[in-house]
């Protein structure tokens, strides 16, 4: 089994999953059955080229049977309707009937043959192309399980934490064209200035904390953040 083949059994997994797997990554168990499916690819590999060298010789054969039976049928017309009065030209009588013979062997023993083998190799390959597709779809299922969640916290790595303070809620602001230096206070509803930093601060009208989280829980809709 070469790496060439493990190799192309990672890519259709990739296709299938949507990223691509590292076999470092994967369990022994799944590793093992790249290998297997791997090998599999390379049966049918063979497969297609037998089937394709089957093609060859039954279309060879063909030939050869053509030929000679325009020889022998040629040489049989040749001594029936005779063109000359050549002195071997009766011998073309059972000379033509023998090459015609001989094209009949060569046809129903290697054409047959060869077409034979061809079409049964490739209902084969057929058949074998289906459960292994079949095989790759529940290993690419299987693969995506394991490897899933660490392929989302390389791309989508997980927050676990988010500050929220006044100068987020300004600078998040700005990055949608909008210049915010005061708001409502949640609690008198009187204009306050927002500070430039800090989590929290006293509204200067009713004295009550406004903190920086409940000023985002009311701009986030405004900001396109929720």
């Amino acid at each position: 089994m070469s790496s060439e083949s493990r190799a192309r059994v990672i890519d259709r997994i990739s296709k299938i999953v949507g990223f691509k797997p590292r076999e470092e990554d994967l369990p022994p168990k799944l590793r093992k059955e790249i290998g297997q499916i791997a090998k599999k690819e390379e049966h049918y590999n063979w497969l297609v080229n037998l089937i394709n060298k089957s093609e060859k010789d039954k279309i060879l054969w063909l030939s050869y049977t053509i030929c000679i039976s325009i020889i022998g049928l040629t040489l049989f017309l040749s001594a029936v309707f005779p063109q000359t009065t050549h002195p071997f030209l009766p011998n073309f009588l059972w000379i033509g009937p023998v090459f015609l013979v001989f094209a009949f062997i060569v046809f129903r023993f290697f054409f047959l043959k060869y077409r034979t083998r061809a079409n049964q190799k490739r209902v084969e390959a057929i058949d074998f192309r289906i459960d292994l597709d079949k095989e790759i779809k529940q290993l690419s299922k299987a693969v995506y399980n394991e490897l899933s969640s660490l392929h989302e916290a390389k791309v989508r790595p997980t927050v676990r934490h988010i500050v929220i303070d006044f100068a987020r809620i300004i600078q998040a602001a700005r990055g949608k064209g909008i210049v915010l230096t005061s708001i409502e206070c949640p609690h008198c509803n009187g204009v306050v200035e927002i500070p430039p930093t800090g989590e929290y601060f006293k509204c200067q009208h009713c004295g009550k904390t406004i903190h920086a989280t409940k000023i985002f829980d009311k701009l986030k809709d405004l900001l396109g953040l929720s």
